[in-house]
């Protein structure tokens, strides 16, 4: 998993950011502009550099947080089993 520029904290702030925003059908440039705004309340240095990423380092960033997003999911759903088998 790599996401460009980003120490863990910025990262997990960004895959709190997007929420359940569907990236796979999200354009890069889109995905810039969602989060500078949505980032710059809160941390407009991070809004800043999301701002700076190329198209590349943006699709970089958009497959490590999918990845992040699909982990979280499959974690959730094992745990419901595991307490639904209770």
């Amino acid at each position: 998993m790599f996401a460009p520029g980003l120490n863990i904290v910025e990262l997990l702030e960004i895959v709190r950011v997007c929420g359940s925003l569907r990236l796979e059908k999200c354009p890069a440039l889109y995905l810039s502009d969602y989060l500078a705004v949505h980032l710059a309340v809160h941390d407009p240095d991070l809004a800043a550099k999301v701002r700076g990423f190329d198209e590349d380092e943006l699709e970089q960033l958009a497959d490590c947080v999918r990845q992040l997003q699909n982990a979280k999911h499959a974690r959730s759903e094992y745990y419901e089993e595991a307490v639904g088998a209770r």
